[in-house]
């Protein structure tokens, strides 16, 4: 989950109000100034009076956010992402299971040299759905193969036209299941990890 504030923004000396959101790998700015500011390309990056500074493409940034979030994320900016495999929680000889078929690449990176187990020894699956069809595979063999573990379900998100986060958690809370975690992927896939409600 990312980081947001209504804010005054100063670009070169011109000021514009604007919703700023922290997120994964980039800050995002909505409102009277748009750009998607990815953090690599972020430089000089630093808190002055309750402002995050930094620079961009050869234009000077100032978002007052006050002086406690400010050096959050400048935090957060500066420091390396983990990696994929680590906030999905894989860890080397984990047994792992995947439903169906996973073609987003950043997954499958993050799969690389899995263990493919049983029901009974899965402790943490993986489903990616292309579309409705997909999660009624998933949830039937979840059901009939008797698993437990908690799954991770990778969903579209913006223009994709995969079954979207909100699609994915209304299906799935009504078939039992309590979302947990929220991890980004990529532009046009995230992915929600999910458990069994216990009785």
């Amino acid at each position: 989950m990312g980081l947001e504030a209504n804010t005054l923004l100063i670009v070169n000396g011109d000021e514009f109000e604007v919703k700023a959101l922290l997120e994964t790998g980039e800050l995002t700015l909505r409102g009277g100034y748009k750009a998607r500011l990815r953090f690599e390309n972020l430089v000089n990056v630093r808190v002055y009076d309750g402002r995050l500074i930094f620079e961009n493409e050869g234009k000077n940034f100032s978002l007052e956010v006050g002086q406690i979030s400010a050096e959050k994320w400048a935090k957060k900016i500066l420091s390396p992402p983990k990696p994929l495999f680590e906030k999905l929680g894989i860890r080397p000889n984990d047994n792992k299971y995947v439903f169906g078929k996973i073609s987003e690449e950043n997954i499958l990176l993050a799969l690389s040299g899995s263990i493919i187990s049983s029901a009974s020894e899965t402790r943490l699956a993986f489903a990616q759905f292309n579309d409705l069809s997909d999660i009624e595979k998933m949830l039937n063999e979840y059901s009939t193969e008797g698993f437990q573990c908690p799954i991770w379900t990778i969903h579209g998100k913006g223009k994709t036209s995969a079954p979207n986060g909100d699609i994915v958690r209304k299906i799935m809370r009504a078939n039992g299941f309590i979302d947990t975690k929220i991890c980004a992927i990529s532009d046009d896939w995230s992915a929600t990890k999910y458990s069994l409600k216990k009785n």
